[in-house]
């Protein structure tokens, strides 16, 4: 295995105690760990410097110290280079460290400022939605429900939204466990009506609850994913009917939509589109 010299640098000789040599090396030998990270493949040697522009010398040694702390692995047989399952078990223990609700309510207290309605963050626990951070608005008539509620996942806006990605055959095991209730006549109750329903969730990045839990209650909600795409919970907005009209939705669709999308990228995704 070959180690990283601080005092070895593509086409010029840097003296080990220079100033900023260390940190040449740390920069570089982190630029070749994005380049291998950004192909879709195993990539070779030529095609990893050439991404880094250095050096294939410089990336040779570089990689050789990536592979022997794990970060790297390199095929044996083809010589070629892909991440380790180090980076695997830092991604785990960073998830670990993140709070979603801290993280989240920053973005919670800006669209609640913004729109005055109440904003909530939401998680599936089994076959219920569970409400884990709350910012109300300060308008006399609003959603009072508070922290650590439970409410059904078929017919709330944040319930779509946690439904909407799963497999279906998971969504049709969660409403054989838990029967959908009626409990507004807008509410959908039928497998293969709220099936489509959530396919349009799917394709719109966006879900409704247009009356269907409280007749006087509208929701929208909108997709957090974690730093693997996966939907983890929903960012909700909530307000009485006669306040969210049709007319005021769109708009604050897009705000729902885009605060969720900032929270994701801060837990670490980097879906473009929270629709996919």
């Amino acid at each position: 295995m070959y180690t990283v010299k601080a005092d070895e640098v593509d086409g010029e000789t840097a003296h080990a105690g220079a100033p900023g040599a260390p940190m040449q090396t740390v920069e570089r030998a982190l630029r070749v760990l994005e380049r291998v990270a950004a192909f879709p493949r195993p990539a070779s040697l030529t095609e990893v410097a050439n991404a880094a522009g250095l050096h294939p010398s410089t990336t040779y040694r570089l990689l050789g110290t990536l592979v022997q702390t794990g970060y790297v692995t390199r095929d044996g047989r083809t010589g070629l280079y892909r991440l380790g399952l180090k980076l695997l078990r830092i991604s785990h223990a960073l998830e670990d460290q993140l709070d979603i609700r801290a993280i989240a309510l920053p973005v919670m207290e800006r669209i609640v400022t913004q729109e005055d309605e109440t904003v909530s963050l939401v998680i599936r626990t089994g076959s219920t939605a569970v409400v884990i951070e709350r910012v109300q608005c300060a308008r006399q008539i609003r959603s009072v429900t508070p922290v650590g509620s439970h409410g059904p996942l078929h017919c709330t806006a944040a319930g779509k939204i946690l439904l909407a990605w799963l497999k279906t055959p998971e969504v049709q095991l969660l409403l054989t466990e838990a029967p959908p209730i009626r409990y507004t006549v807008r509410t959908i109750t039928e497998p293969d009506a709220l099936l489509a329903e959530l396919a349009k969730v799917r394709a719109q990045g966006i879900a409704l609850d247009r009356g269907e839990r409280a007749d006087d209650l509208i929701g929208i909600a909108g997709p957090v994913r974690n730093a693997r795409g996966r939907v983890i919970a929903a960012l909700s907005l909530s307000g009485p009917a006669q306040r969210l009209g049709p007319e005021r939705r769109p708009a604050l669709a897009v705000v729902v939509r885009e605060g969720a999308a900032q929270v994701s990228a801060s837990l670490g995704s980097t879906l473009g589109d929270e629709r996919a």
